[in-house]
């Protein structure tokens, strides 16, 4: 999708993606498919660079953010994922608030897979958000990751023979 824009004219570029393709990405945040949910969170994250900071704040934050409280574990993993062009326009800690939220859930989100791709979105995310909020924030869930449960009950059984 950023190819897309970046293709179209200069000239009312801006104008055209929030006339012409905003409204449709609107609607398809909402849409009831996952697959087609999944893959627009893993798109639209680019349109940042083309709409600029102004544009990018007021209209493309709130369909972020929507997605970020989407009930499709994909939904959310393609967001977090793409979080590098949102972070280039406007900087991370916009959504640093819903973002932690998010991240929690996607950690303990019943698939392995979605654990799994959260756990590897960690250095982008450390990264981005700064020595300070990770530490604060995120540190702890990173080192309850490293504890073994399945070995834990397993030692627990054994003690309890």
């Amino acid at each position: 999708m950023k190819e897309l824009c970046a293709n179209l004219p200069t000239d009312g570029r801006e104008t055209i993606i929030l006339i012409q393709i905003l409204p449709y990405i609107k609607e398809l945040v909402s849409d009831t498919n996952e697959h087609v949910k999944s893959a627009l969170a893993s798109v639209s994250m680019g349109l940042s660079t083309v709409l600029g900071r102004e544009n990018t704040t007021e209209h493309l934050l709130p369909l972020i953010l929507a997605q970020l409280k989407d009930e499709c574990p994909e939904v959310r993993l393609n967001i977090i994922s793409n979080l590098e062009y949102v972070n280039e326009v406007t900087g991370i800690r916009q959504l640093s608030q819903s973002l932690l939220p998010a991240i929690v859930e996607l950690a303990e989100d019943a698939k392995w897979k979605v654990r799994l791709a959260t756990i590897e979105c960690m250095p982008l995310l450390a990264g981005q958000l700064g020595v300070e909020f990770f530490d604060e924030k995120l540190n702890s869930l990173c080192m309850a990751w490293l504890v073994d449960h399945a070995s834990l009950l397993v030692g627990k059984a054994l003690q309890d023979l």
